[in-house]
């Protein structure tokens, strides 16, 4: 409508001009501030709205515009949307929808999930010079692995993550940890979409024989969440490597030193399944991701008044940073 026609309506004769339509992505979804961002996309908050005044918290993940017209990315972002409706899993970040933009591209809505990522809530235990809970860290590996059983064991072929890091582990304020972002994930019964000999992911976390040029598999997503968990409980990182080369070097050197000669707090059973899922060989990793569930499961404390700390733990984290950023 022009300012001129808008102009006509004048509540004195009786007429108001009918209301402006709010531009919604893909119709029902409000788009809300950054929240996040990473190689591939943005993440930003989101509302769903529905019929009779329903609303939903989302987040909504949105291709970088330098990527938005590649068509090798647009098909790693509908085939994350794909892959990950086909797992039903609490301990996978749900995916809601899958709407385009205004110029067409591909959008994912999530659960949002309200809390913060593992890589966060390590940081922030540093910053004040105190170690994570181990208790707390074997239930993020316990879950984690859950996720990943999900996924290698799907009926219709396997889902290999690729990318398992503390920024793709979220701890949400339930007390519940949830594997997202399998933008980098391969489907069983899918042709590969990347060129031979490219390794992706973030370097610090691949498998060594990937960088010989192996595929990935099951192996390589439990060595990513032990190098994963070693640092959360080591408080540092496992390699510091200045560039990608000194990364990948060290990465197939292997040589993590062992937890307990960092912290001396740390139960023998917990420190041989993190090294045990982070072995330099494949052959010396779990069998399987179910198989090292249940061998941390027993570790895992069930009480109560432990799980309700945790809680309590993640939600100051979360309103730690919120006031940071706020």
């Amino acid at each position: 409508m022009s300012d001129d026609v808008r102009d006509a309506f004048v509540p004195e004769a009786g007429l108001v001009p009918p209301p402006v339509r709010e531009a919604l992505l893909g119709g029902r979804y409000r788009l809300g501030e950054e929240w996040a961002r990473g190689g591939m996309a943005y993440v930003f908050q989101g509302l769903l709205l529905g019929a009779a005044g329903f609303t939903r918290r989302v987040a909504i993940k949105r291709m970088l515009p330098a990527l938005g017209d590649d068509p090798d990315f647009a098909r790693l972002f509908v085939e994350e949307a794909r892959v990950v409706t086909a797992l039903s899993n609490p301990h996978i970040v749900e995916i809601i929808d899958l709407v385009y933009d205004e110029e067409r591209r591909a959008c994912i809505v999530m659960e949002w999930i309200d809390g913060v990522d593992l890589g966060t809530y390590r940081g922030l235990h540093a910053r004040v010079g105190d170690s994570t809970k181990w208790p707390r860290i074997a239930r993020v590996g316990l879950h984690t692995l859950r996720a990943l059983a999900a996924a290698h064991e799907r009926p219709e072929g396997p889902v290999f993550h690729r990318d398992v890091t503390p920024t793709n582990i979220l701890l949400s304020t339930q007390g519940i940890a949830k594997l997202v972002d399998f933008g980098l994930a391969r489907a069983g019964d899918r042709a590969t979409m990347t060129s031979p000999g490219v390794v992706k992911g973030k370097l610090g976390y691949v498998a060594p024989e990937l960088t010989a040029g192996q595929r990935p598999n099951a192996q390589t997503d439990l060595y990513a969440l032990g190098v994963t968990l070693w640092e959360a409980l080591a408080m540092r990182r496992a390699f510091d490597g200045k560039n990608a080369v000194e990364l990948m070097v060290q990465a197939g050197k292997g040589g993590i030193p062992r937890l307990d000669t960092l912290r001396g707090d740390l139960p023998p059973e917990l420190v041989s399944i993190v090294h045990q899922l982070c072995a330099r060989d494949p052959a010396e990793r779990f069998e399987s991701a179910r198989t090292a569930a249940k061998a941390l499961a027993g570790l895992v404390d069930a009480d109560l008044d432990d799980f309700q700390a945790s809680v309590r733990e993640v939600t100051l984290a979360r309103d730690s940073l919120r006031s940071e950023t706020g």
